[in-house]
């Protein structure tokens, strides 16, 4: 049966969704839970009156109520309320569930069932040479005459048994011809023989007659085709709202009865809720703000580029390796550009072209991953230079709001990957490695007696502010879902983090050298113009300093001797003056 009605669903454009059964003395709740989960609306159960009742029992407590579950069943119980207890007690389930005769009716309300009709409506005559209303007369005296006056069946099934006998009767009537062909008669029948039964099968689809029930024949699969009736339940009554006639595949509805669905519109309940998809991406304002960000981050890196270029000679900077700086400074453009990359979705680029989308994803991962590598282990190998020069070691090598009728489902765009895990490690593995190691080195360098080249201090602030950044970036990565905040809070945090290391080694530099530009170019405070000071003794020392002297252990503190030799010449020459006045006053004694 239930092959059938999968190949009629299918025939007639239905999805069956899921189905689920019990045994007749078994609990029903967890297969109305699994009905419950799938999110059906209309349930087609096969059931006998007993075990139905306890069926809408217990859909009743799991709430597959009428209206909003429209409940489909057998229509051929005699009993006129058949839902009810027949004692007039509570249904019970299990001792789980008790319903009242009120639940009852309630869950029975707007139950639709198919059944043929046991009488054709008509005075036309049958095969049998009698209306249907000539027959049950007949019928109806068979029945009190005895034996059979205690005999408590009724119409709804008798008149089937008589319609059954006619086919029988007209089946081995035919047949007869057809046995004789094969040297054979219905005297000779027995059980086990194909040739009689292949023949009965065969006479018996060709049958087509008007019986007591109507119209009678047989489908291919011995499936009687004939009138079915359509009926609801509506006020406690089942009421007739169409008939079905199989021979002619013929719908006629029962226009005297409206019938009316107890839901808000007064509509048919729908059988499914309606999915709605909502696109949830980066809102467009996010996305300006984050990429303007990004792009004056990109323009601070490009300016301290232009800065290494150009003051690539003086001390403070070559001393700090101009090449390694700029392979700094181009990882950190690349962290800025994938803050923009990371912005760019199927609303921003309005099209879901998953090509396209997969490339971006793509170009997130060689930005964002490179440009940490390049910007630390350059970083890094400028301090391990520092510590092979000046201490003499050797390096070692070592992842839907649901609404009564709506079902809305939020979609997401996300860049995902067949072996996340891999893919995971291996950024975050390299990345951590590559921090510690860089802590490492900042350690060992930190004693190092030269100012200029030793970033071990500006390191350990870099890493320390990297790692806070970096940290909180992969905790929002892996549990916020929401596109915006995910990517408003990781942006901004690439940004602060690649900017806050900028500063932390390019500023100080920028200031020094400024400063020394500044102390080359004083004037004397008479208002008298100082000597070039290319060609003065101080000025001589500051140009040497700044563009030439790597044998002295800090530029700082050459300025400061500078300093104090001009104090102490100053101080050589006030003495000079007063020891040539003490002379002077001494001889002018000696010639009184």
């Amino acid at each position: 049966v239930g092959n059938e009605i999968v190949k009629a669903a299918n025939k007639s454009n239905i999805t069956i969704v899921m189905s689920a059964s019990f045994d007749t003395n078994e609990d029903p709740t967890a297969a109305l839970r699994s009905i419950r989960d799938s999110q059906v609306r209309i349930i087609y159960a096969g059931f006998y009156p007993e075990p139905g009742r306890r069926l809408l029992c217990a859909a009743y407590h799991l709430e597959l109520r009428p209206p909003k579950y429209v409940w489909v069943g057998p229509g051929w119980f005699p009993e006129k309320y058949w839902w009810r207890n027949p004692n007039g007690d509570e249904v019970l389930v299990d001792n789980k569930y008790n319903c009242s005769e009120k639940i009852m009716d309630k869950m029975a309300e707007g139950y639709f069932s198919t059944d043929p009709p046991p009488l054709l409506d008509s005075n036309s005559i049958t095969v049998s040479g009698l209306t249907p209303r000539e027959w049950i007369k007949v019928y109806s005296r068979y029945r009190k005459q005895s034996p059979f006056r205690e005999y408590r069946g009724g119409l709804n099934f008798a008149s089937f048994a008589y319609d059954a006998t006619w086919v029988i009767a007209a089946t081995l009537n035919n047949s007869i011809q057809s046995l004789a062909k094969l040297n054979e008669s219905l005297e000779n029948f027995h059980y086990g023989s194909h040739t009689f039964a292949d023949i009965f099968k065969e006479e018996m689809a060709k049958i087509r007659f008007l019986g007591i029930t109507g119209p009678l024949s047989f489908s291919a699969n011995g499936d009687r085709i004939g009138i079915t009736d359509i009926k609801r339940v509506q006020n406690f009554s089942n009421v007739v709202i169409g008939k079905y006639y199989g021979n002619e595949e013929l719908m006629v509805w029962n226009d005297s009865i409206q019938v009316v669905f107890d839901t808000r519109d007064k509509k048919p309940p729908i059988d499914f809720p309606e999915t709605k998809v909502v696109e949830i991406n980066v809102p467009v304002p996010l996305f300006i703000v984050m990429a303007t960000l990004a792009a004056i981050g990109i323009l601070f890196a490009i300016f301290l580029l232009q800065f290494n270029v150009a003051y690539r000679t003086v001390r403070a900077i070559k001393i700090t390796s101009p090449n390694i700086n700029f392979t700094i400074l181009i990882g950190a453009i690349l962290c800025y550009l994938s803050v923009i990359f990371y912005g760019f979705d199927s609303g921003i680029l309005g099209t879901d072209d998953k090509n396209l989308l997969s490339s971006i994803c793509k170009i997130r991962i060689w930005l964002l991953l490179p440009g940490f590598l390049m910007g630390f282990s350059a970083l890094f190998v400028k301090t391990w230079r520092l510590g092979v020069i000046l201490l003499n070691t050797t390096k070692q090598n070592m992842d839907t709001l649901n609404d009564s009728d709506i079902i809305i489902k939020y979609n997401v765009t996300e860049c995902v990957t067949e072996i996340p895990g891999l893919w995971q490690g291996l950024m975050l593995g390299t990345s951590g490695i590559l921090l510690l190691y860089g802590l490492i080195l900042a350690w060992r360098t930190r004693n190092l007696e030269m100012i200029e080249g030793n970033d071990s201090k500006t390191i350990g602030l870099a890493v320390y502010n990297v790692c806070i950044f970096s940290s909180t970036a992969v905790l929002i990565g892996f549990t916020v879902v929401q596109p915006g905040i995910r990517y408003g809070m990781i942006g901004l945090f690439i940004i602060l983090s690649t900017t806050g290391s900028l500063c932390l080694l390019f500023l100080p530099k920028v200031w020094e050298v400024q400063q020394l530009s500044k102390i080359g170019t004083v004037s004397n405070c008479s208002g008298n113009s100082a000597p070039s000071p290319s060609n003065t003794e101080s000025g001589k020392l500051i140009h040497r300093q700044i563009y030439h002297s790597a044998s002295r252990p800090s530029l700082v503190l050459d300025i400061r001797v500078h300093e104090l030799k001009d104090r102490v010449a100053k101080l050589e020459s006030d003495l000079n003056q007063k020891q040539k006045l003490i002379d002077e006053v001494t001889l002018c004694c000696f010639s009184l």
